[in-house]
């Protein structure tokens, strides 16, 4: 939605949607990483989240400023809905 805002209250309005999201997101997918994983598997899984959480915090910023300043702020919104669905584990694969 932000990539398409044509005004700056449009851009308020999709961001304050994109906050809301994300803070239901982030505490639901430690969430579903706890309940699924019990033990050392748990303990090993949540190591990983935050891992990947962390690198997310700090590559976000550097890669929409790199974004910024190459091609545009619109494209920081492209790249950002991109990058989200190719990181999204799913099926056996998550699981192990």
């Amino acid at each position: 939605m932000c990539a398409f805002a044509l005004t700056a209250e449009v851009l308020i309005i999709s961001r304050a949607l994109q906050g809301i999201a994300g803070a239901l997101l982030v505490p639901s997918s430690l969430a579903l990483v706890t309940s699924h994983f019990a033990g050392l598997a748990r303990a090993k899984a949540v190591g990983q989240w935050t891992a990947g959480t962390t690198v997310a915090f700090i590559a976000g910023p550097l890669m929409g400023g790199i974004l910024l300043n190459s091609v545009g702020w619109r494209w920081v919104w492209h790249k950002r809905s991109t990058s989200c669905r190719h990181h999204v584990p799913s099926g056996p694969a998550a699981r192990a």
